[in-house]
């Protein structure tokens, strides 16, 4: 996501920075073994003085002054890569706090949000207004108006600040590296597999999902995960010494355990979390019965489906994670509902409000 890209709701919902942080304890640590592996070397050279003389020893030990100014240069950047991906971490995540907020609080008011954030007025909420009589029903509408026009710019305010923290971060992040351009450490590397992992790694990120054996069941952000996973996987496999064919075949086997891991199975659970609390912790709201069903579409997409529960109950679905998602068409709440029956026996219900 570049400096001005604005995230959809959809993003800023689905939204997690641990990575960041994870990837700064990485780079932190990284940069604490590389600085004790060269003291410990650097000891050594200096020592030698004393007993190893001659061209050989002058060679090794203004070679190590080479390295050492090298390891020295990467040791910075991982510090700084560290510290950027840290800083990163807290402004993004109190970013799209911010932005779940603004969301929420749209919907909590009966509004339809679209993707870039924009607000709008349902038509239930139109004739609630005008059910008021000519008087009132005037002003209830123009307040609806109003309410949509401000949700709208706090919503799109809200995820302008999430693109930029991301974009910050990102510049950051490159800033903090950019003096290794200027090395060329791969240089003792350009034969061998080194040579074919870039053309390895760009099949893995494009084969179909028909031919990882996945199919439907899988959301952008587990497909995204999955094609990382497997980009990591035929890494893995080159530097170990596989063949170019062998490292995308670890790639594909990679990605079809994680796909069969993840599709299907607890994407609900933020989906869920991001939703208006209704009267018990158990229970989510939300505006109408199309967001209702869209939100039971996605969640069963991919699932096995099980046989109905008689009238009142007439789809059910079981996930990869043993959750069993249903949907009953009346309930307590007077309405459609959604009930999410987990694998540890606790019953969670979301119904139009």
């Amino acid at each position: 996501m570049t400096d001005a890209a604005r995230p959809t709701v959809s993003q800023a919902r689905a939204w997690d920075a641990n990575p960041l942080l994870h990837q700064a304890n990485e780079w932190e640590d990284a940069h604490d073994h590389l600085a004790r592996h060269t003291r410990t070397a650097s000891d050594s050279v200096d020592e030698s003085t004393e007993y190893w003389r001659g061209a050989a020893g002058d060679a090794m030990r203004n070679r190590h002054l080479l390295a050492t100014t090298a390891a020295q240069t990467i040791q910075t950047a991982l510090w700084d890569g560290a510290t950027a991906a840290r800083r990163g971490y807290q402004q993004i995540s109190d970013a799209n706090t911010t932005a779940l907020q603004a969301i929420n609080l749209a919907e909590l008011d009966g509004y339809e949000l679209a993707e870039d954030g924009t607000v709008t007025v349902r038509p239930v909420q139109v004739a609630a207004a005008r059910a008021l009589g000519s008087g009132k029903s005037v002003i209830a509408l123009a307040a609806l108006d109003q309410g949509a026009l401000t949700h709208t710019a706090a919503v799109q305010s809200a995820l302008a600040g999430l693109g930029a923290a991301d974009g910050q971060t990102s510049a950051a992040i490159n800033s903090a590296f950019t003096p290794l351009q200027a090395m060329d450490i791969a240089a003792p590397m350009r034969t061998g597999w080194i040579s074919w992992l870039t053309d390895a790694l760009v099949i893995v990120a494009t084969i179909p999902l028909d031919d990882i054996g996945v199919g439907e069941g899988i959301d952008a952000a587990t497909i995204a995960a999955m094609r990382q996973v497997g980009k990591d996987a035929a890494e893995q496999a080159a530097k170990k010494g596989a063949s170019k064919d062998e490292a995308v075949q670890a790639g594909k086997d990679a990605m079809r355990k994680y796909a069969q891991e993840h599709a299907a199975g607890s994407a609900w659970k933020s989906d869920f979390d991001a939703l208006p609390k209704g009267d018990q912790p158990t229970v989510r709201t939300v505006g109408d019965s199309q967001r209702l069903r869209s939100l039971f579409d996605k969640w069963t997409k991919g699932a096995q489906k099980l046989p109905p529960r008689g009238p009142k109950v007439p789809e059910v679905y079981k996930n990869n994670d043993g959750d069993v998602i249903q949907w009953r068409t009346s309930s307590k709440s007077g309405g459609e509902t959604i009930d999410i029956i987990q694998q540890n026996g606790k019953i969670l219900k979301v119904h139009v409000k």
